[in-house]
């Protein structure tokens, strides 16, 4: 008896959890079935909008194709569509062949009767054609739309037109359709319009007046072309020493053009007076020429600063600029008609020299020298302002050799730029003794680089052409660097060796021949503790050039040699007596 009342208990217990298991499985599916519900009704209401999506789209697609006759839809439903056309099935024969020959006899009998079951029927077939070509005019319109030249907008403008006429333009939603089927704004159509309008009632009628009229005066292709080739001559731009340098600009949407950087050699105004001696026939003006400059064509900035420039091309060009200064201002005063105000300095040469021969298009030899009694400095026609020597101070610069410190009370004598305040004719008298020397060295330096390019381009075969120069000592510099060495930096001499040669097909991969030449262009460093720049540094420089040449079994016969004019390194006595025994040292034929 003890027993009984804890078995009654578990008893109930376990009873009462039946029935909550119970109740919890009728829950859960009664969940499970409200979410399917649920589902399915999400469902309906996706094939609705989805049903709906697609009505849409077939009207849209229904403004390509024929428009809607006026007698409406000829079914109901899509239901009575599809009895409809099972029962045609069921009435025509079961084998392919009949069905199809039955189909082509009714066609063809009721177009004959002009039906216009038939009629509509083979309208149906038409649409493909007109969908096909709307498809064309949106590929059209895709690939001009984003383009900036005006042969694009010409194209866009003659098929938005063309489009948008009062049939569309008077009904706004037909136009927004329209608009999204050709994949262009709305604003662009009503564009169109005007432009439709415009051209309709114009005494011409042509969609071609609806580009911009070219000027009667306008420049030629011809023109342009030779405009851009001349900005890229030698004598006026020269690219960029550094090949980073890259110009880039946008020609239309994700498609670029780079090229090198080139810099002028002279300013704008120059080049332009210098096309006009040269091409005196092309008419154009000097805006209209540097609007066809090349985009990677500009000025020097200070960056492209050019070193080792010649001092008497400097001083003359500095000199020069300050006397036509000065002579303007005296033109402006007086107002003399006797003497001329040069505009380039090119231009004061050729007046002080006789004409240049016809053949060559050069000045005599005797000229150049001032050896000439036809021409001479005399030439050079002066105010009476310029020959005051009065207390009338004007500035300008020269180069002169002054007595500069270094290191302490150490002195050395140093070619430096000096401003001068003096006369007019203390100024014009030193810009004529300049011209004394100033054609004759102009056109060597001319001349040897004239020279230079046409060996090079057209090279023997067994020549080479080597250009010598030192650079500038190089610091060098440590990345964990105490504070004493920073006033005692080791320098390097480098030396610097341009190299002209035809291609070696073990070598460089191509071979040169006298029909096909192939010339490769290297640069030769030399880097050496010695910082005596001397004979002795560039024979052996020449040494090792020679080496190299013999490694890559280039074969050298003649060997042409271009340095500057520094006696100590390369015009010595010295020089001279290493240049006597250079054939037997090297190994070469010539020596030039």
């Amino acid at each position: 008896m003890l027993h009984k009342k804890p078995l009654q208990k578990n008893k109930l217990s376990k009873t009462k959890a039946l029935s909550e298991t119970k109740s919890a499985i009728k829950q859960r599916l009664y969940n499970e079935r409200r979410k399917q519900q649920n589902l399915q009704k999400d469902n309906k209401k996706e094939n609705r909008r989805n049903y709906m999506n697609n009505y849409r789209k077939g009207i849209r697609a229904d403004l390509t194709s024929t428009p809607k006759s006026d007698e409406g839809n000829p079914f109901s439903n899509r239901m009575d569509k599809a009895r409809s056309i099972k029962k045609l099935k069921q009435a025509l024969p079961i084998t392919p062949n009949k069905r199809a020959a039955v189909l082509s006899a009714y066609v063809d009998c009721n177009r004959i009767l002009k039906s216009p079951g038939v009629k509509k029927f083979h309208d149906s077939f038409e649409e493909s054609v007109e969908k096909m070509a709307i498809r064309n005019i949106q590929d059209v319109i895709t690939s001009v739309k984003h383009k900036r030249n005006g042969e694009a907008k010409a194209a866009l403008n003659i098929l938005t037109s063309s489009v948008s006429g009062e049939n569309i333009s008077d009904r706004k939603r037909a136009t927004k359709s329209l608009a999204n089927i050709l994949g262009v704004n709305s604003r662009t159509l009503q564009k169109g319009k005007k432009i439709r309008t415009k051209v309709l009632h114009s005494e011409h009628s042509s969609f071609l007046y609806t580009t911009r009229k070219t000027r009667s005066d306008a420049l030629t292709e011809r023109t342009k072309r030779i405009v851009h080739d001349f900005w890229l001559q030698s004598n006026v731009s020269r690219p960029t020493n550094n090949k980073n340098d890259i110009k880039r600009v946008r020609i239309s949407p994700n498609v670029y053009s780079s090229h090198s950087c080139y810099i002028l050699e002279k300013t704008q105004t120059e080049v332009f007076l210098q096309f006009k001696n040269e091409y005196p026939d092309e008419k154009i003006g000097q805006r209209a020429f540097e609007k066809c400059k090349p985009y990677f064509v500009r000025t020097a900035q200070f960056k492209d600063k050019v070193t080792c420039c010649c001092r008497q091309h400097v001083e003359m060009r500095s000199l020069f600029k300050s006397c036509m200064q000065f002579r303007k201002r005296l033109l402006s005063r007086e107002g003399s008609s006797e003497v001329k105000l040069y505009e380039s300095l090119s231009e004061l040469v050729d007046d002080t020299l006789c004409t240049r021969s016809a053949n060559t298009h050069q000045h005599k030899i005797s000229c150049l020298d001032r050896l000439c009694s036809e021409c001479g400095v005399c030439k050079f026609s002066m105010l009476p302002g310029e020959l005051d020597e009065s207390d009338v101070q004007i500035s300008w610069e020269r180069y002169e050799y002054k007595n500069v410190k270094v290191k302490g009370d150490k002195m050395i004598r140093k070619l430096v730029l000096v401003r001068k305040s003096s006369s007019p004719a203390e100024m014009f008298q030193y810009l004529k003794k300049l011209l004394e020397t100033f054609p004759a060295h102009q056109f060597r330096a001319y001349w040897q680089s004239k020279q230079m390019k046409s060996l090079v381009e057209n090279l023997p075969i067994g020549h080479c052409v080597t250009v010598h120069d030192f650079s500038e000592n190089y610091k060098c510099t440590e990345q964990n660097e105490i504070q004493s060495s920073y006033f005692q930096k080791l320098e390097v001499s480098l030396h610097v060796t341009i190299l002209h040669r035809h291609s070696v097909l073990e070598y460089d991969g191509k071979d040169s021949t006298a029909e096909e030449p192939n010339i490769v262009t290297e640069q030769f460093f030399v880097i050496s503790p010695d910082q005596k720049h001397d004979h002795h540094y560039t024979h052996c420089v020449q040494n090792l050039v020679s080496e190299y040449l013999k490694s890559i079994n280039c074969e050298i016969s003649v060997m042409h040699e271009f340095t500057d004019g520094c006696s100590s390194q390369y015009k010595s006595r010295h020089c001279i007596g290493d240049v006597s025994y250079s054939c037997s040292d090297f190994g070469y034929a010539t020596i030039l």
